[in-house]
């Protein structure tokens, strides 16, 4: 399997709100399950609940996604990578599948994953059109 690959079979179950794209849990799982196979890099997931009038509330809790770094002067520097401590963990994969299902177990049921194609370095869902 190739990234294209996981982006083809995935993109069917992806929702897309705003700039998101999200998963239903079970899916996400299954996303990472698959990913173990492919030249993919995780940087990351981030937990969503969506509300019937169109709001949507992250959670840290069950996240472990950086969007970058803000330095002494106040100055933004984005790199998507998993957070500390996760950015180290060398169980990176299963131990974001565990947090998942924390996250679902308390009402998360939609998750971001960013995952980066080692060979493009690009990220998979979010070219345009998808």
């Amino acid at each position: 399997m190739e990234p294209h690959d996981l982006e083809r079979k995935y993109r069917p179950h992806l929702k897309r709100v705003s700039g998101l794209r999200l998963l239903p849990a079970a899916y996400a799982l299954d996303l990472l399950e698959d990913a173990k196979a492919v030249a993919v890099r995780l940087l990351g997931v981030e937990a969503f609940r969506l509300f019937d009038d169109g709001g949507v509330q992250p959670s840290m809790d069950f996240s472990n996604v950086s969007f970058g770094t803000i330095d002494r002067g106040g100055e933004f520097h984005p790199e998507l990578r998993p957070r500390e401590p996760w950015n180290t963990d060398p169980h990176l994969l299963n131990h974001t599948q565990e947090l998942i299902r924390e996250g679902a177990a308390n009402g998360f049921e939609w998750f971001e994953v960013s995952l980066e194609d080692l060979s493009s370095e690009r990220l998979l869902f979010f070219e345009e059109g998808m």
